[in-house]
């Protein structure tokens, strides 16, 4: 089950955070949730770290979201959930009621959890509850000890959009931020190799080598990538071949 903090528990998490002195993107919170979630295991600040004990997810708990890993971060910030957690329990997207879409949610839940991997768009007008829709599959993907990590293109630069190679680099150093681990693009990247080549390598013999659980990447704003046909092309011909 997921919770996320009432406004006055977003400030206590917010004092409790600076009391520790730690940047957001020190890997001892991650160390430290993983040690909680699962503590029989040898972690290290170099990860990878416990199912649930993402940077996204650790984001997503400062800013007051729902997590399902709410209690694991309230005991690293020496917090009481009872006493921050809101007690607003109604899917609520700007104002509108989220209405659940059974086969949909079905259908996507099928697809990414197929044993050859899967590709599922997720495409709605605003206010059609894609949010939701979203948190909801990820929380049912975790209950099967997936690891889940997002990554928003929102946060790319218009200039990384103008050189295929340097979007892709750009990208594979971003989820390696995402999943806490070392950049290590250069040491993976053979410039004499096609940039979609090189992107399958470092997923393959890099990423998901490090990580202990199914993954499932979740990218926000795949719009912005379609406005840029330097690398929208080469880039969901990555999508078809490689995740499909």
């Amino acid at each position: 089950m997921t919770n996320k903090a009432s406004e006055e528990g977003k400030k206590r998490i917010k004092s409790a955070r600076e009391l520790r002195g730690w940047s957001i993107e020190d890997p001892r919170w991650l160390l430290a949730a993983s040690e909680v979630l699962e503590p029989n295991n040898p972690w290290t600040e170099e990860g990878p770290f416990a199912n649930g004990a993402a940077l996204a997810t650790w984001r997503r708990f400062i800013q007051g979201k729902a997590v399902r890993t709410f209690n694991a971060f309230c005991e690293v910030l020496g917090l009481n959930p009872e006493e921050i957690k809101s007690s607003d329990e109604t899917q609520e997207t700007d104002g509108l009621f989220y209405i659940a879409r059974t086969t949909a949610e079905r259908e996507a839940h099928e697809e990414i959890t197929s044993s050859e991997g899967g590709l599922v768009r997720i495409k709605a007008p605003e206010k059609f509850g894609k949010t939701w829709f979203l948190n909801n599959l990820i929380d049912q993907v975790i209950e099967l000890d997936y690891q889940s990590l997002i990554y928003d293109f929102h946060l790319t630069d218009s200039q990384v959009f103008s050189n295929l190679d340097r979007f892709f680099k750009s990208f594979c150093a971003g989820v390696s931020l995402e999943l806490s681990l070392p950049n290590a693009v250069n040491e993976y990247w053979d410039e004499m190799l096609s940039s979609n080549y090189n992107v399958t390598n470092y997923f393959e013999k890099y990423l998901l080598q490090k990580i202990t659980h199914p993954l499932v990447l979740v990218m926000k704003r795949v719009d912005k990538v379609f406005e840029h046909t330097t690398v929208a092309h080469d880039f969901c011909e990555l999508l078809r071949l490689f995740w499909v």
